[in-house]
């Protein structure tokens, strides 16, 4: 959990996660008024170099390609964390867009149906190699 005193102080980690923040449980008037501190306090531009500079970090780290013969399908180039980065990029430049954030900026017109139909598959493409990968190596349970 995180204090409405701790928002200012967030690391740029910590904001990823709490993009995702939804009530289990508890007070939904106070996850309100904590989401709004949280976007208030948030500095898009400076959100947005972080992580972009934290993919880059990563991307070199496995290899720079896609073209290789073992991809790493979560965090190598063109995998799922580079979905995930769009959408955290989106959640952050467009607040509105919490929850389905493809149909979200598809009402505020900023993609096309195509972009979320192609987003869509390379998502459950990249959801089944990944599934039969651990599947096929016994890391299935």
């Amino acid at each position: 959990y995180r204090t409405m005193q701790d928002v200012p102080h967030l690391d740029h980690q910590t904001q990823t996660a709490l993009l995702d923040t939804r009530v289990v449980a508890g007070s939904t008037a106070l996850t309100q008024r904590f989401l709004v501190e949280f976007f208030r306090s948030l500095w898009p531009a400076t959100y947005v170099r972080q992580k972009v500079a934290e993919r880059r970090e990563m991307i070199g780290r496995q290899g720079g390609t896609p073209f290789r013969i073992e991809p790493e399908v979560r965090e190598g180039p063109g995998g799922l964390r580079d979905l995930q980065l769009a959408e955290w990029l989106a959640a952050v430049s467009y607040p509105s867009t919490r929850g389905d954030v493809w149909a979200q900026l598809l009402k505020l017109g900023a993609v096309s149906r195509r972009d979320v139909q192609e987003v869509a598959d390379a998502r459950e493409f990249l959801l089944t190699v990944r599934n039969w990968m651990h599947w096929e190596t016994g890391r299935h349970a």
